[in-house]
This record gives structure tokens, C-alpha cells and sequence, in this order.
């Protein structure tokens, strides 16, 4: 549940950010990790993906009848962190353990 919870609020946190992207993570992400949903502004969804998370896009996260394409990537395993080139490391360069890291894009029809 709590994470859930996390994942929801990070979801919040990337929807509502309204900064520019100068470049897209999912260019050097193999198309095999890449999910792909498609989702309609102004109305509420749940998403499922591969490995069992659950994403809920509120029905305010973008503008009604606009038509979203969210890519999410998502690494559980070891072998995921190595395949996608994935670490957390501390202000240090000390290696940090994780249980898992996802990545989320989301562009409307235009690209934007």
C-alpha cells in the first residue's frame, strides 16, 4: 500500500511539472522495457503494468479530450539495473541498494 502510495505521488509530481525537457530517457531505453498506454484527458484511469504497479491518472492530470501517450519503464531485478544502465549512487559516488526505479513520459498528441 505504502508503495503505492509513493508511486502515485511521484506520478502527481511528474504529471503537474510543467518544466522543459531538453532530452528523452526513453530514446536509450531498449523499445522491450518501454510500456505504452493511451489515455484520455479529464477522465480518471488505472494503469497495470508488467510487474504489477498500479498508476492512477487523476482526471485533472491533463486537459480534457486530449489524447495521451505515457511511456513507463519499469526495473525490479538486478539484471533490469545492468540491461537499462541504471544506478543510485550518493553525492559521494557510494552505490545505494534499491528495491526498484521506474521511469515515466507522458506526451500528448502534438509531442508536447
Amino acid at each position: 500500500m505504502q508503495y503505492h502510495l509513493f508511486c502515485t505521488l511521484i506520478l502527481l509530481t511528474l504529471l503537474f511539472n510543467r518544466c522543459k525537457q531538453t532530452a528523452s530517457p526513453t530514446n536509450t531505453i531498449p523499445k522491450a522495457y518501454i510500456q505504452t498506454f493511451t489515455v484520455e484527458g479529464g477522465q480518471a484511469t488505472t494503469l497495470l503494468t508488467k510487474y504489477g504497479t498500479r498508476l492512477f491518472i487523476p482526471a485533472c492530470a491533463f486537459e480534457p479530450t486530449t489524447i495521451v501517450t505515457l511511456a513507463f519503464t519499469e526495473a525490479y531485478q538486478p539484471g533490469e539495473f545492468v540491461a537499462l544502465g541504471l544506478s543510485t549512487t550518493t553525492e559521494q559516488g557510494q552505490m545505494l541498494e534499491s528495491a526498484g526505479m521506474f521511469y515515466l513520459n507522458a506526451r500528448d498528441e502534438a509531442g508536447k
